[in-house]
């Protein structure tokens, strides 16, 4: 079973699975919604610390309405209501295997069977792996020492992620390490551990600044910051 975000659009009922990063905005997002009362990036689903998801205000300027009421968060589980502009949203629960979403392009309707949010993101994972030239299916190797990065600046301040083995890939379509930043790509770095120690690897050096500076590639150091607009992460050794 799994969480889906039900609405009504151009007369057709659509049904959007619920993960991390799933965006609702007026010209940014999965789910785009032309309305004037809709910021461009409106709102955001963000996992809690408890495992919850919650779909999150992105500084909008009409929030997300839950009973007539402007909120700047929501916790998303069945049968909760709320508004983005003038679309209505309903959480429901759907079996996904046998979920069907109706989209339109202009004025043809398709119904398809649901490719999960989690399978596309896995494959886009891959190819981004393959884009820095990492093997995932090779066995896995522990970091020596052991990694904790440190959100340090950004929207998910102080948050904490231990590696304890590689490849690891970080960014908005990580499925282990979602980085809550619009401005990035969809992967932006990746550890692995070579012979001289964990190595930083990005494809982005214009976008991802290792202490900043432009760096393709760079065995890390303890105290090390990478930074990506407006997040910055701190590298940690665990010894």
């Amino acid at each position: 079973m799994g969480l889906f975000l039900e609405f009504e659009k151009n007369g057709l009922t659509k049904q959007v699975e619920i993960v991390p990063n799933l965006m609702i905005g007026r010209s940014k997002g999965q789910i785009i919604l032309p309305d004037s009362k809709v910021s461009s990036l409106h709102a955001m689903v963000e996992r809690q610390r408890d495992g919850s998801l919650s779909l999150v205000d992105q500084s909008s300027r009409n929030g997300i309405v839950v009973n007539k009421k402007r909120m700047c968060f929501v916790r998303l589980a069945h049968g909760v209501s709320f508004a983005v502009g003038r679309t209505t949203f309903t959480v429901v629960e759907i079996e996904n295997t046998h979920a069907t979403v109706v989209t339109d392009d202009d004025d043809i309707e398709t119904k398809a069977t649901i490719d999960t949010w989690q399978k596309h993101l896995w494959d886009l994972a891959t190819a981004a792996a393959g884009d820095l030239k990492i093997n995932k299916k090779k066995q896995v190797t522990p970091f020596e020492p052991a990694l904790e990065l440190e959100i340090i600046q950004g929207r998910q301040f102080k948050t904490k992620w231990t590696l304890g083995y590689g490849p690891r890939f970080i960014g908005p379509l990580s499925m282990e390490f979602p980085l809550l930043e619009p401005h990035s790509p969809e992967i932006c770095f990746a550890v692995r551990q070579s012979k001289k120690g964990p190595e930083f690897i990005t494809q982005h050096p214009d976008k991802v600044l290792l202490n900043g500076k432009p760096k393709k590639t760079e065995i890390l150091k303890s105290g090390d910051e990478i930074s990506i607009h407006d997040t910055k992460i701190k590298v940690n050794f665990i010894l």
